[in-house]
């Protein structure tokens, strides 16, 4: 995992120090809480409050992250009175190397990576969190993947510097990777598929103004056509329209009812080929058919989907094309007006990241 979940052991000494200091007569508790992390036998409850900070400081010696640590602070915290908690929680904040990130607990134990948003909010709407780590499960960490907390990350940070353009197009790519994953979970894939048949050879000879065919490789002979068009000599019409042309080669489309295709056609398999076609507006449809989507106003779908759109593929005529629809009736035409309206993007990562909190809270990822 990335080294910026890694704290440094000074800085665990001094929050376990600081631990301590505040547990006046709840000593008992962090002993208690690092037997249970430490999955030390029963006889361990002699331990001193000095002999299981030692250890511990021993233990956090070792490389990589240091998931002892946040094992012991969660078991503290859900054995802790609620009064205590928010002071426990404001000591153990760690610092990311990214700046204006940083992991935390939250009251039911469950540790976050949290970010500040929006400085001049409300301090309850200043700050948003992916879940992170629930000890003891570490073969689930990072709850949430890692790829779409780097999205989330960035987007938060170009957001805070007033890029709102690049922001929300991280915010929707992390989006559409979150719910594609829940969806895969239920068994529906975002792959496509493409079956290329084998070709048929056709011959022609134009004779006294008609065109005369013979046809290689098709499923069944032409003169047994006769006996599934139900008139004889055989009969019929089919439509083609010219699809595209490349150099000295063009492509075709043929329509034909379909109990004349293998006169015409094969239905042997050459290649078969998935590939991922499908994309953010898919998945918004089908999420919200399997109720994905819950914690999203629906009225909202069309906002993201052709936000989404307008900034991946990208304009610099400060146009939106199409012209965005907000929930009130309004729209947004112009990239400037959308750097303007920096509470809508930050509404927007709420709901997005609130959305994917449930997506991977569920027992599904």
């Amino acid at each position: 995992m990335s080294d910026r979940f890694h704290p440094s052991r000074n800085k665990l000494t001094s929050i376990i120090n600081s631990l301590i200091d505040n547990l006046v007569n709840n000593e008992n508790l962090f002993i208690d809480a690092y037997i249970t992390a430490a999955d030390k036998p029963p006889t361990a409850g002699s331990l001193s409050v000095d002999d299981a900070k030692r250890e511990l400081r021993g233990i956090l010696v070792s490389p990589g992250i240091p998931w002892i640590f946040f094992d012991v602070i969660s078991t503290l915290i859900k054995r802790l009175p609620p009064p205590l908690h928010k002071t426990i929680i404001d000591i153990v904040r760690l610092e990311c190397k990214p700046g204006k990130e940083w992991l935390q607990p939250n009251s039911n134990g469950t540790w976050q990576i949290v970010w500040e948003i929006d400085v001049d909010s409300d301090p309850d709407e200043k700050n948003v969190a992916l879940a992170w780590y629930t000890p003891p499960e570490l073969q689930q960490a990072p709850i949430v993947p890692l790829e779409i907390i780097d999205y989330i990350s960035g987007a938060i940070s170009l957001l805070r510097n007033g890029l709102v353009l690049p922001s929300l197009s991280l915010l929707f790519i992390a989006l559409e990777a979150a719910l594609w994953d829940a969806l895969m979970h239920k068994g529906i894939s975002r792959d496509g598929e493409k079956i290329t048949y084998k070709s048929v050879r056709w011959d022609f000879k134009v004779t006294g103004g008609k065109l005369l065919l013979s046809i290689d490789g098709s499923d069944r002979k032409l003169n047994e056509l006769a006996s599934v068009v139900g008139t004889y000599p055989a009969t019929g019409n089919l439509s083609s329209r010219k699809l595209s042309t490349n150099n000295s080669k063009s492509v075709l489309r043929i329509d034909l009812d379909e109990n004349l295709t293998e006169f015409f056609a094969s239905n042997d398999e050459e290649e078969r080929d998935t590939y991922p076609e499908k994309g953010l507006s898919e998945a918004v449809q089908r999420a919200r058919k399997t109720e994905i989507m819950q914690t999203v106003p629906a009225q909202l779908d069309e906002t993201i989907i052709k936000l989404r759109n307008n900034l991946i593929h990208l304009s610099v005529d400060n146009k939106l094309n199409p012209p965005i629809p907000m929930p009130d009736g309004g729209q947004l035409t112009e990239h400037a007006e959308l750097r303007k309206e920096l509470h809508i993007a930050n509404s927007l990562v709420y709901l997005v990241v609130e959305l994917i909190n449930d997506i991977y809270s569920s027992p599904n990822p």
